[in-house]
């Protein structure tokens, strides 16, 4: 599945930020899904919209937008762009876990509401027998995830609140 996070004004100070995501699994018509990054985060607070918690978010939503292993699939390979997450998934996580949510230096992990999310959703693929792989490739092999989150992050009709369930458009 090819993920992309994407965030309107991500680095100005004078407008306000709006983020969105986009996970593709084929290319045909409905073979995709795209949101505008909701308000709220899966703690219930309120976060500023960044490129990173988009990322994070498409993700998460391509995983729980289906009950993957239930169909019998053992391997899922999540196609993506950004070396912030591919690189947490696989290497910050069980270190991040480990020193209770607070990187090397100390310090809180940035976007740990839905690090956390990820991490149990990874487990819970575990569990049931299903790998997920991370593969960072460069934005011109992930056009169209990218070409919908950014569209997703201009759109207006976000919800406030994360949902977290399987098998919806989460």
């Amino acid at each position: 599945m090819y993920t992309h996070g994407a965030c309107s004004n991500n680095s100005s100070t004078n407008h306000a930020q709006r983020g969105g995501y986009a996970f593709v699994w084929n290319e045909s018509e409905l073979g995709s899904h795209s949101a505008p990054l909701e308000k709220k985060g899966a703690d219930g607070k309120v976060h500023p919209h960044t490129s990173n918690r988009a990322q994070l978010r498409a993700v998460i939503a391509a995983l729980k937008f289906h009950v993957w292993w239930a169909e019998g699939w053992e391997r899922i390979i999540i196609t993506t762009d950004s070396e912030y997450v591919s690189k947490g998934a696989t290497e910050g996580l069980r270190d991040w876990a480990g020193r209770d949510w607070h990187t090397s230096d100390g310090e809180q992990v940035a976007n740990q509401d839905l690090w956390r999310v990820l991490s149990d959703i990874l487990g819970s693929y575990a569990e049931s027998g299903c790998e997920i792989s991370f593969w960072i490739v460069p934005r011109k092999f992930n056009a169209l995830a990218a070409r919908l989150a950014a569209t997703a992050a201009e759109r207006t009709d976000g919800k406030i609140d994360y949902k977290n369930s399987f098998g919806e458009l989460a």
